[in-house]
């Protein structure tokens, strides 16, 4: 009745099986969902409906892991506009959907569609009031809410068994920004134009995860850093070891996590994604941030390093030549990449202006103290008179 008048004797006429509550992939779920949205779809009197229905239709889809079905079904209601005009309970559901459209991403791999989808939840500081699953921190509350509206607001939680797990949410946010920023952030310290072949001159990148740079910022500035504890932790320290081209540590980092428990039976094909990315990203970071140390590196040795096929590895440092100004070439005959000398970074251009007027103050303060002191008078006057009394000897003896 509440939303929008669809009629109870169609959605009641619809057969439920009793085996899709024990359904591991959820399909079952899925298709239940689309068949109950087609009759909400074909008897609702209002938008508002349709949209719920729309919406649920996408969590299911998210839910039993069919992202690319889920993102072109939210895509197809445009409902991206529409959600800040609408009433909070479907405010709610959209901002869930966005969690199991994330969440979907990751277990398929699609590491940059996922930072995508959960990056405006994760980074607002305030996933458990946007997911209907906790009350909104103190320096987030309205201090002129009414007690009516805290309690209404209470009404609105999701019962504990619907939750979604933040700690999944995190390491799934965390994890993708890190396979997206580790790279640029191993060719800004090295100083390796990003402008790449075809995209002419190089300039700075803007930061793809701003909190995650934050996160590293501060983990770069701790005086003393422990062994890891919380989610944060672990990414943190398995990006310091990707940066360095440690994929392996990093993959270790990373794999002893127990939010991947919750992924059941798709654990080891996440895993086995995430460990297949970690090398290929390991490689770009180490070709990227120690490339220049070398005048050749051989292409059977990076494969051996990072555990890829030779092709592979061809392909990545291929790309990372055009996309991300790596300065190296490939010499086939000899199966390496000969590096060349990179662009001076932002930092040795400001070291060598700084080493420059070091020296030249360095040459003022000479000639300061050395008139003060009479030094540079008496070196001219003596030099002058050497070569005077040279002329009059010279006089003298010829006369």
């Amino acid at each position: 009745g509440d939303d929008g008048g669809v009629d109870a004797g169609a959605v009641a006429a619809i057969p439920i099986p009793a085996s899709y509550e024990v359904d591991p992939t959820g399909q079952g779920l899925a298709a239940l969902i689309a068949s109950l949205c087609a009759t909400v779809y074909a008897s609702a009197s209002d938008d508002r409906a349709r949209a719920r229905a729309a919406l649920h239709a996408v969590y299911a889809k998210a839910l039993a892991g069919d992202f690319f079905a889920a993102r072109d079904g939210l895509l197809a209601a445009h409902l991206q506009d529409a959600v800040p005009s609408m009433d909070v309970p479907t405010q709610v559901l959209f901002n869930r959907c966005l969690a199991q459209l994330g969440i979907a991403a990751f277990r398929a791999g699609r590491f940059a569609d996922a930072h995508s989808a959960l990056s405006d939840l994760s980074g607002s500081g305030r996933v458990r009031e946007l997911l209907a699953q906790g009350m909104a921190a103190s320096r987030y509350r309205d201090q002129e809410r009414t007690p009516e509206q805290e309690k209404l607001e209470r009404r609105r939680q999701m019962p504990f068994h619907a939750h979604i797990s933040l700690e999944l949410l995190e390491a799934a946010h965390l994890v993708s920004a890190m396979l997206l920023e580790v790279p640029v952030l191993a060719a800004e310290a090295a100083g390796v134009g990003h402008g790449g072949l075809f995209r002419g001159d190089a300039r700075p990148r803007r930061p793809i995860s701003k909190p995650f740079r934050r996160l590293v910022d501060n983990y770069d500035r701790a005086t003393f850093t422990g062994p890891p504890e919380s989610v944060r932790d672990h990414v943190m320290a398995a990006a310091r070891a990707l940066s360095a081209g440690r994929w392996r540590d990093a993959a270790a980092s990373l794999e002893v996590l127990p939010c991947w428990n919750l992924l059941r039976s798709e654990k080891p094909s996440v895993l086995a994604r995430l460990r297949a990315r970690l090398q290929r990203e390991g490689l770009r970071a180490f070709m990227l941030s120690h490339g220049a140390a070398y005048s050749a590196v051989s292409l059977p040795g990076l494969a051996e390093r990072f555990g890829l096929e030779e092709r592979e590895v061809h392909a990545v440092l291929s790309k990372s030549m055009m996309d991300d100004g790596l300065p190296g070439a490939w010499d086939q005959p000899a199966a390496c990449v000969v590096m060349r000398a990179p662009r001076p970074s932002r930092l040795q251009v400001a070291a060598a202006a700084l080493a420059v007027r070091a020296a030249g103050l360095l040459d003022l303060n000479e000639r300061a103290l050395t008139l003060r002191t009479g030094g540079l008078r008496e070196e001219d006057e003596g030099g002058e008179g050497g070569e005077g009394g040279g002329g009059r000897g010279e006089g003298r003896g010829r006369g």
